[in-house]
């Protein structure tokens, strides 16, 4: 039986290199329902949780609240945001508490951007594996997806976890 713990945690921040730093930050603590939504019929929606209710001290002061995959077996659990504005040029920060039952879990970000009339464009992706990145203990790990695209064209991005 495939089991794993992920909670995703305070920090998610799509910046631009190109004309500022500017950043832009969602700390699911509101509002979740409404901007995230399962990436397919078969997957669960994540849900939320509270740092208290797990005994795991939160990565920030301010920050109470988590999401998780759902918990469906075997199958992967997928989850996607909905749209926001990023640069051609950007990355992706987050957080994830990962307690792995076993070296085969992994997290994959996919951050997307949005284009007409034609399938969406993948800017970037990155992968958080016990096996690959040696993740040998449970807790909080911070990785990020970079992305550069030629020209400076403003995407409706979206990321799925």
């Amino acid at each position: 039986m495939f089991t794993y713990s992920v909670i995703l945690a305070l920090l998610i921040c799509v910046s631009s290199y190109v004309n500022s730093q500017e950043c832009l930050t969602y700390n699911f603590e509101e509002n979740f329902y409404e901007f995230f939504s399962s990436c397919g019929d078969d997957s669960e929606i994540w849900s939320t949780g509270f740092y208290e209710d797990l005994g795991i001290e939160s990565p920030h002061p301010l920050s109470t609240t988590f999401i998780k995959p759902g918990q469906n077996g075997q199958r992967p659990s997928c989850v996607s945001s909905g749209t926001f504005p990023v640069r051609a040029d950007g990355k992706f920060e987050i957080q994830a508490y990962m307690k792995s039952a076993s070296g085969t879990e992994q997290i994959i970000v996919i951050v997307f951007g949005e284009q007409e009339e034609e399938n969406d464009a993948t800017l970037g992706v990155a992968v958080l594996s016990a096996d690959v990145d040696g993740v040998s203990g449970d807790g909080f790990y911070n990785f990020e997806v970079n992305w550069s695209v030629s020209g400076d064209k403003m995407y409706n991005g979206y990321v799925s976890l």
